[in-house]
């Protein structure tokens, strides 16, 4: 999942949190993305740390996460993404999602 703030009028001007699932690093591990340094990609759940065919819960501080890793004080966003992909891999992805929301 994405969550995304622009932070200026111009179309690249935007930070954004992706959460993703790995399959071989660990829960909470989190690196600059590879194209742009205003995205952090975090591992909001693991194959490392949960079981395979599980439903897995994940809670995060989407607001402490912005100001932690991009410096920003976040008040409300602009955009949610959210998809399944297996990353140039060629390996075979299922998803499920359910129960998706923001709170204060």
């Amino acid at each position: 999942m994405s969550v995304i703030k622009e932070t200026g009028s111009l179309p690249w001007q935007k930070k954004a949190m992706n959460y993703v699932f790995s399959s071989n690093e660990k829960t909470n591990s989190h690196w600059m993305g590879p194209y742009r340094k205003q995205i952090i990609d975090y591992v909001a759940s693991s194959l490392v740390d949960s079981k395979e065919n599980s439903w897995v819960t994940v809670k995060l501080n989407v607001k402490e996460h912005f100001k932690k890793f991009l410096d920003l004080d976040l008040v409300e966003i602009d955009g949610v993404a959210i998809m399944t992909d297996t990353d140039n891999t060629k390996q075979k992805a299922v998803s499920y999602y359910k129960n998706i929301y923001f709170s204060n």
